[in-house]
């Protein structure tokens, strides 16, 4: 094996994207994958390229787009921006750059995302709203299309925590942009369960070699329990069962993936009480003994 110094390193332009999505362990199998010696660590998991709209995207440039290859077997480079498969334009502007991306996309129930997206926001910024403001305000599905005029990427990224659990309609884009081939779609809660059998998948999926051995799941980040907020109610578990219903059903056939033990859909066929779901999501973040 021939390995480079980091300046003669030979420039391997990224070919992989881990494009969603946010809370659903994309850091975790990014740091995992970044350990395989067939793959170059990059400075950066997220590069937030494909949405970072003060870019130029009528001649964009991707002359920094790139990880070096310290050795010769490294020939894949990967992008962990986990907004990709949500913000508007960002599967449209990748396609653009390279229609052959492999696409890696975990998914999480969406409720137990959106309460994750929430607490990581809430009290860390002045005049956010608990999360059962947001779960019975505007479902605001349209921010799957367009960023609202005068917002921010900021405001973007804090006030969609109810579109980016719509799944369906994300996986729908992107599968009318890229082929079915071209995409893996994993699921967070059996990553955690086994993520050796992820990584198989994942490691088949990029044509890398099984690992010689397997490496430690990095811890995966837990919900914050220093909150100190209103719980979430049995009320604001059924409005949001409601808002991803039928996108779930979407989700479903289009992913392939099995949800039935997803919390999302077991309210949702009357398995689980609203309230027991509130309760478990309270917990999780110290808001209840």
């Amino acid at each position: 094996m021939q390995k480079f110094s980091l300046e003669e390193a030979p420039r391997v332009p990224v070919n992989v994207g881990i494009v969603g999505v946010q809370k659903a362990g994309t850091s975790s199998l990014f740091d995992l994958l970044r350990k395989h010696p067939e793959v170059c660590a990059g400075p950066r998991k997220e590069w937030h390229l494909f949405d970072d709209e003060k870019r130029s995207w009528d001649q964009p440039d991707y002359s920094d787009y790139w990880a070096p290859g310290r050795t010769d077997r490294q020939r894949i480079a990967i992008d962990g921006t986990p907004s990709y498969l949500f913000w508007p334009q960002a599967m449209e502007r990748m396609r653009a750059y390279r229609p052959d991306m492999r696409l890696i996309a975990s998914f999480r129930d969406p409720i137990d995302r959106a309460f994750s997206h929430w607490a990581m926001y809430y009290g860390k910024l002045a005049s956010y709203p608990s999360f059962s403001k947001l779960a019975q305000g505007p479902a605001r599905a349209a921010l799957l299309d367009r960023i609202p005029e005068g917002w921010n990427h900021l405001r973007m990224r804090r006030w969609s925590m109810i579109p980016r659990g719509l799944y369906g309609a994300q996986v729908r884009r992107g599968l009318e942009l890229f082929p079915r081939e071209q995409w893996l779609f994993l699921d967070f809660h059996r990553f955690v369960g086994d993520h050796r059998e992820t990584l198989d998948r994942t490691t088949a999926f990029l044509g890398l070699a099984p690992y010689s051995r397997e490496p430690r799941l990095p811890v995966i980040q837990s919900t914050r329990r220093d909150l100190a907020a209103p719980a979430p109610t049995a009320a604001d578990v059924s409005r949001l069962a409601e808002v991803y219903a039928d996108d779930l059903d979407l989700f479903t056939r289009l992913s392939g993936l099995d949800v039935g033990d997803w919390p999302t859909r077991q309210v949702l066929e009357g398995r689980l009480d609203p309230a027991d779901l509130a309760d478990r999501l309270a917990r999780k973040a110290g808001l209840r003994g």
